[in-house]
Formats: C-alpha cells, sequence, structure tokens
C-alpha cells in the first residue's frame, strides 16, 4: 500500500472516530457536563475533513512542491 493512500485511509478512519465519539458523547448528554471536551471533539470533527483535503491537495499538486506554496497556490496566492 503506497504511503500516500495509507495515510488518508488513517485520517479516513480517524475522522470516522472522532465524529463516531463525538456522536456518542452528545446523545449521552455528556456535552453539559463537560463542556471543554465537547468543544475538543467539535473542534477535531470539524478540522480534520479540512485538513485531509489539503494533504490530498498537496499530494494533487506534486510532491516536489512545498507545503507552503501549495496552500498559497490553493488559495491564489503567487507560487514559489
Amino acid at each position: 500500500m503506497p504511503l500516500n493512500l495509507a495515510m488518508s485511509a488513517m485520517s479516513v478512519l480517524e475522522f470516522a472516530l472522532w465524529t463516531t465519539l463525538g456522536i456518542l458523547f452528545w446523545s449521552k448528554r455528556l456535552d453539559r457536563r463537560f463542556p471543554a471536551m465537547w468543544s475538543y471533539l467539535l473542534l477535531r470533527a470539524l478540522s480534520t475533513p479540512v485538513l485531509l483535503l489539503l494533504l490530498l491537495a498537496k499530494h494533487a499538486i506534486g510532491s516536489t512542491t512545498t507545503a507552503s506554496s501549495s496552500i498559497l497556490r490553493l488559495l491564489g496566492g503567487v507560487s514559489g
């Protein structure tokens, strides 16, 4: 299994686990008892797809560019 495919699969699995944990946490009404943990779970569930998309975009642009120039290129900035 190629490394980038393995990383993508692990990221998708991690996203599914964090989302499942957040849903279970919310369904048991633990968000009222532990608001900081609920905020952390929500942050993880929202940020993981964004970071996964950036990882996939970096791979699509090419492995010779740096991460910062890839992000700038995605955002429409100047490429380096």
